[in-house]
Formats: structure tokens, sequence, C-alpha cells
């Protein structure tokens, strides 16, 4: 419990006090300043909360030929195709740790990616090849190796192609 100077009075009083003993005002402790503060804190919280939940615009009604072609521009541009692909690496994740002989351990942040990179497996038919080295698999001495790993995935049946890990690091 600390001592704050009344901002009425001007004579100390308890930061915990509710009214001040000298001249009775209301919370002694709190200043304009203070309160101002507490305002333009909930503001904030407020605004980057409705930021995030607040619905995006929708986008225009596509018809179905729009939508195919635009789907095949995608399909053409490897960057539009990754983005829209990102997280479709999941797939393999079961694959991989079929993998293991003994055992196996992810060594992945919950923030970091499993699979650091992407690229074309057939470009023809837009499956991507995921490679990542996040994981490590442990050897009949009960060792834990390093591994790196690679996935291939068709992203539009979602099916895993297959699946190839060797020992080492990216």
């Amino acid at each position: 419990m600390g001592m704050v100077t009344c901002k009425e009075c001007g004579k100390e009083v308890s930061d915990q006090a509710k009214a001040c003993p000298h001249c009775g005002v209301d919370n002694p402790g709190s200043s304009c300043a203070d309160t101002l503060a507490g305002l333009i804190v909930l503001a904030l919280i407020a605004a980057v909360l409705l930021w995030w939940l607040w619905p995006e615009s929708e986008e225009p009604e596509l018809s179905p030929e729009q939508h195919a072609a635009q789907e095949a521009a995608c399909r053409q541009d490897f960057d539009c195709w990754r983005q829209k692909h990102q997280g479709d690496g999941v797939f393999c994740v079961e694959q991989i740790e079929k993998q293991a002989r003994w055992g196996y351990e992810w060594t992945d942040a919950w923030y970091e990616p499993k699979f650091e990179l992407i690229r074309w497996h057939n470009q023809a038919s837009g499956s991507l090849t995921y490679t990542g080295d996040q994981v490590r698999f442990q050897n009949s001495y009960g060792a834990w190796q390093n591994m790196v790993y690679e996935c291939d995935i068709d992203p539009v049946t979602d099916q895993v192609l297959g699946v190839r890990v060797r020992p080492g690091r990216l």
C-alpha cells in the first residue's frame, strides 16, 4: 500500500482510499490522465476486437465459368497456388510419422511451420511437394537423429501421393 498526493487538496493519502480524509473528494489518487489512459486502452482493445471479429466484405458471386477460369489461372501461378494450399501439408504428418521404425519426436514449436519449403511436384496436375526438417527419429539404440522429409500431395483431392524421409537437416 503506497501513498499518493490528493488531486484536490495536495495532502498525502493512501492509494487505496476511496475518499480523501482531509477534503472528502472521491478517488483522491486518480487523475484525469489516469482515466484518459484507461479509456484509450479500452478503445484500442475494442478496435482490435472489432477488426478481428468483423466479417470481411463479401466478394461478388462468380459464375461457374468465372470460378473455373480463376482457378485455372491460379493453378498456373505458383505463388497463388502455394498460398491457396499453404496448410495442406497437415495431411502428410501422419504419413511421415509412420516412416519411423521405433519412435519419432516433432521438434517444431507451435508457431513454426512443419513444412518450410513448398515446390511443384507436377505443375500439370497441380500437385505440390512439402519439405521440412522438424522431426527426429529414434534408432534401434535409442539415439535420436534429425530427419528431412518430403511429402507429395494433390491439394485438389487432399490425397498424399508419396512420402520420403532421409537423415539430415535442410
